[in-house]
């Protein structure tokens, strides 16, 4: 597309979609008249790796995660505990999976059953556990398998196959964000060890 509009002379500003894509997703087939980049590594990665003008590089920030701050109007505390049948008075514990545990971390359900231990004891006061399962996780229906009917403070969130966090409503399911934006605003604290949800 870049190209094409190169050779048409229109001009093109392009913005990066993700904070990995400069580095691992090949070379510009052209360059474009503006790039916008998130940040300032970013930037050297745009100056250095493709050859792309400092003058023509501007640093804007991730504006696809802009429309959390829209979903978040709509954000609802009771809607949310309701739908994963937490109590009111609850803190919320989120582990967000890893895509491929074989890869990333070998040990992810023997850590989800320490971290359950540790809030059966009470010792971080009344607590559920949302286990976050990745939309490509190959273990998800072993990991339910595993707490099913026990009566644990431990409850499953799930992503649809399309699941993106900058969802422009033309993949997955549009109440995917909203509830994602939720899960985020209303848990305690989210752990991850290998998942880009630290970004969100």
């Amino acid at each position: 597309l870049i190209y094409s509009c190169k050779k048409s002379r229109i001009p093109i500003a392009a913005l990066v979609h993700s904070w990995d894509i400069l580095p691992t997703k090949g070379h510009l087939s052209a360059v474009p008249d503006r790039l916008m980049v998130w940040n300032n590594p970013m930037a050297d990665d745009a100056i250095q790796l493709h050859g792309v003008p400092k003058d023509r590089v501007d640093i804007v920030g991730g504006p696809q995660y802009e429309y959390y701050r829209l979903v978040e109007e709509i954000a609802n505390e009771q809607r949310f505990r309701k739908r994963l049948c937490i109590p009111d008075d609850a803190k919320i514990i989120t582990y967000a999976c890893s895509g491929d545990h074989h890869v990333f971390f070998s040990d992810e359900l023997e850590f989800i059953k320490n971290l359950l231990r540790t809030i059966c004891t009470g010792s971080v006061d009344s607590s559920i556990l949302v286990v976050r399962l990745h939309p490509t996780a190959g273990m998800a229906e072993r990991y339910i398998n595993e707490f099913e009917d026990q009566g644990l403070p431990i409850r499953f969130d799930y992503a649809d196959d399309n699941f993106a966090a900058e969802n422009t409503w033309s993949v997955g399911q549009p109440k995917s964000v909203i509830r994602f934006v939720e899960l985020m605003k209303y848990s305690s604290v989210v752990i991850n060890h290998s998942s880009t949800i630290a970004l969100d």
